[in-house]
């Protein structure tokens, strides 16, 4: 049998795809792709807390819908600007600044409910768990939209007993077939 040698060149290529810190640059690259996809505007992407998702985000989860806007949680009485990101697993509250970061994560267990309003631009998305509330005020009312679509299609997998990610929707939001 022959065996085919590897010129240098290759190696250090190899080398380079399979580093950690190109894996992450990728998933960094999918993430941002998948966020314009989902409908956030170039505002969004430019926020602290975008560029810190790749570090948040596993890399076998998908990111369904996102809403970026100043939050307000009741539990704590909670206030700033930061990036609701709902993906196929669980529900990211992100919060980015120099030097400080809040990150909440819920299970899609813990969602009760999701509500939208809009007023005048602004729209106002509330999120209702089992540990309080959740308001997001926005600007981006597609990324609004989108979002609660997301949830109410997560919620009403979980209460069909559907909790694997396949009966899921990823990004079409088409209504979920039943099983019968």
């Amino acid at each position: 049998m022959k065996q085919d040698k590897l010129t240098e060149e290759q190696i250090s290529k190899l080398i380079r795809e399979r580093s950690p810190n190109n894996r992450l640059k990728l998933h960094a690259q999918e993430i941002r792709n998948r966020l314009k996809e989902v409908g956030s505007a170039r505002y969004d992407l430019a926020l602290p807390e975008t560029d810190y998702l790749p570090l948040l985000i596993h890399f076998d989860e998908k990111i369904m819908g996102v809403v970026y806007g100043r939050y307000k949680q009741n539990t704590d009485s909670v206030a700033g600007r930061g990036v609701l990101v709902a993906t196929d697993k669980r529900i990211l509250l992100v919060d980015k600044k120099p030097l400080f970061l809040r990150n909440d994560e819920l299970a899609c267990e813990a969602i009760s409910g999701v509500s939208y309003s809009k007023a005048g631009l602004a729209s106002t998305v509330s999120l209702h768990t089992r540990f309080g509330d959740i308001r997001v005020r926005t600007f981006n009312s597609k990324c609004a939209k989108n979002f609660v679509k997301t949830i109410e299609d997560l919620l009403f997998a979980f209460s069909k007993g559907r909790t694997n990610n396949s009966s899921i929707p990823h990004g079409n939001h088409s209504k979920l077939k039943s099983d019968d």
